[in-house]
């Protein structure tokens, strides 16, 4: 895999922040102390560079790829497999790992990273990790409605989407001919979970990282108190073991045909929410519903 363009960006001690410039981008380093891998910023990454968009970045280590490269967010976790015979060492957290068949530090990217690209110190092949910054992605900056996220929607076709330049990537393990799958927005860890029916339209979206809220400012870990105060006697409140639901459902016009659902966790907390047409957007487990 080939990277260019390297920016000399690196700060003078652990903890610092080095800003350049290059072809006309700033660019902030930062290397913290309790890591000892290369954090180097790197204005452009190859285009192989995979973009995760489960929450977990997987690094697979192996013959098929002389490189590993992963795109992930900062609330992302980051899993190293080894595909190899004998096991594959490198420097983590100032430590020596070797991996035998998999490793997954702990802490999320942002928290042993930082925004930025981020190669991992390994003899055996070249690893990189890229973290993007969540303010790049219009779905961390622009809020969930009850028709429209951004530039997507329930009830819109991907033909639409596709027309108007948004693009859509169902993973290859979802499969092909399924009635119910899920896609993301190309390229964006930061992506909500696109519920695609029939291959051909969105039926809701998920909210999938910390940074995404609704209208009203409700986010992960807000109260079910909270939610209430916003929405009212508009709120539908249906318990289902240690968890909840609250789904809001306007009672007049053609928008009764979408809903907002919050389900909360034990401790009353959001633990997830999504917008969508009435039926998809209460199935509580998405596809497998």
């Amino acid at each position: 895999m080939a990277v260019g363009l390297l920016a000399s960006a690196c700060a003078d001690s652990p903890g610092d922040a080095a800003t350049t410039s290059t072809a006309g981008i700033a660019t902030t380093t930062t290397t913290r102390a309790a890591l000892v891998t290369t954090s180097t910023t790197i204005v452009e990454v190859d285009s192989d560079c995979a973009t995760a968009y489960s929450g977990v970045g997987v690094l697979t280590l192996d013959e098929s790829d002389p490189s590993a490269c992963i795109r992930v967010g900062t609330h992302f976790r980051i899993r190293f497999e080894n595909g190899f015979e004998e096991p594959v060492e490198i420097t983590w957290n100032g430590e020596p790992v070797s991996i035998e068949e998999v490793f997954e530090p702990a802490g999320t990217a942002g928290e042993q990273l930082g925004v930025g690209v981020h190669r991992i110190q390994s003899p055996r092949l070249p690893i990189t990790i890229e973290v993007v910054d969540p303010a790049t992605s219009r779905y961390t900056t622009e809020a969930m409605f009850l028709r429209s996220w951004g530039d997507l929607g329930p009830g819109v076709s991907l033909t639409d989407l596709e027309a108007s330049g948004v693009p859509v990537v169902i993973p290859d393990e979802a499969g092909e001919g399924k009635f119910c799958t899920y896609g993301f927005i190309e390229g964006d860890p930061y992506s909500p979970g696109i519920m695609i029916l029939s291959g051909t339209e969105v039926a809701r979206l998920d909210a999938t990282a910390p940074q995404h809220h609704t209208a009203s400012d409700v986010r992960f870990g807000v109260t079910t108190q909270r939610v209430l105060g916003v929405y009212g006697d508009q709120i539908e409140l249906e318990a289902e073991g240690e968890r909840a639901y609250l789904a809001f459902i306007p009672r007049d016009g053609p928008d009764r045909s979408f809903a907002l659902i919050f389900e909360t966790g034990p401790d009353g907390t959001v633990i997830g929410f999504r917008t969508g047409l009435a039926g998809p957007v209460r199935w509580p487990d998405g596809c497998l519903d």
